[in-house]
């Protein structure tokens, strides 16, 4: 078993912030580190920051929303991130949200799947340093070539999946799956649709890592983490994608107060319909020993890796709500002794830069 921090779509820390808190990650001994992209910095720039002031650790773009970037645009990136990470380079997809592609970058939301689908066949052509001529439904491309591929590139590909439509897809065309806001049972009953699709696709459906981000609050004051979990889940009730979530696992009451509550421009209103059994199914909130074992719960559910999603507790700062995630994590890592692999490359002798680690 694999253990990992995320940082979220709104983190509340500047790069340099970042770079501080992927350093005590490793030497923490945690396995990777994840970057989401929404309101902070640009992921690729956030990336090569991190796996240029770092030397063992894994990278994670997760996820990348695949509306942003042509597939291209994502080959390019990644390219670059794998020549610096020496294959510490994990490359996470995802269709992002309708209602984020539209408000926030004014571009139509058409396709996500095949869109997703396209840009995998694409980006694996490219970092192959393959000449690609690709007709898709979505995509079409004529001649388009790495002028410097990384040697012997191989970067794995994770589908942020949450319906069934898209876990299907991760296993039929991913090297891993990440899964978001999933409960055991959610988390059985996804990686039995994942390794139903690469069964069908010829695949071994143990070559394909499977991650959570487990949205995680670490505070001395169980109460205040609580309290920020609550508010946290309320945030993300904000988007369909997750209330079906919220549903499916058996909290479709709340899912309903959920979307009432912020149709009414209200998100406040649904605090009393999210109680205790919600916050424990979708959330690690308490102190650090509360964290650990709510990880280790989760052990036995097939998964290859365990995510942590930090925030802040009120009062707390993100600073210190992320370091204190961190030896949480790392707590939890030092009990897990079962071990887990992610589709990689063999390794390749490390540039110099990630030998140096050199401070940004």
């Amino acid at each position: 078993m694999r253990h990992a921090v995320a940082f979220p779509a709104e983190v509340q820390l500047n790069i340099t912030q970042m770079i501080d808190i992927t350093r005590h990650a490793e030497r923490a001994g945690l396995d990777g580190v994840w970057v989401a992209e929404g309101r902070g910095g640009e992921a690729f720039a956030t990336l090569a920051a991190l796996l240029m002031s770092t030397s063992r650790i894994r990278v994670g773009a997760g996820i990348l929303p695949v509306f942003n970037r042509s597939p291209w645009l994502v080959a390019m990136g990644a390219n670059v991130l794998e020549e610096l990470g020496a294959d510490r380079f994990l490359l996470g997809l995802g269709p992002g949200h309708r209602a984020v592609v539209r408000d926030r970058h004014g571009l139509t939301y058409e396709r996500p799947l095949a869109r997703i689908e396209e840009t995998i066949d694409i980006v694996r052509a490219a970092l192959a340093g393959d000449v690609v001529n690709y007709s898709g439904t979505v995509f079409n491309l004529r001649g388009a070539q790495l002028s410097h591929p990384a040697p012997d590139s191989r970067v794995p590909i994770y589908l942020a999946a949450t319906g069934p439509q898209a876990l299907r897809l991760a296993g039929r065309a991913a090297d891993g799956v990440i899964l978001i806001l999933a409960s055991k049972a959610i988390i059985r009953s996804a990686l039995s649709e994942v390794h139903a699709a690469a069964v069908e696709a010829g695949r071994q459906p143990s070559a394909i890592a499977a991650s959570t981000y487990v949205f995680t609050c670490v505070h001395d004051d169980r109460e205040r983490a609580r309290d920020a979990s609550r508010e946290t889940l309320i945030y993300y009730g904000r988007l369909n994608t997750y209330r079906k979530i919220f549903s499916t696992a058996g909290f479709e009451r709340e899912a309903h107060a959920l979307e009432r509550a912020w149709q009414a421009g209200t998100p406040e209103a649904a605090a009393p319909a999210i109680g205790d059994a919600m916050i424990d199914a979708f959330t690690a909130s308490g102190n650090a020993g509360d964290i650990a074992d709510a990880l280790l719960r989760l052990c036995d559910s097939g998964l290859t890796e365990l995510t942590a999603y930090p925030y802040p507790a009120i009062g707390q700062s993100a600073t210190e709500a992320f370091e204190a995630t961190v030896d949480a994590v790392a707590r939890a890592a030092k009990a897990t002794t079962t071990p887990a692999t992610t589709p990689t490359a063999t390794s390749k002798e490390e540039p110099a830069h990630a030998r140096n680690a050199p401070q940004l």
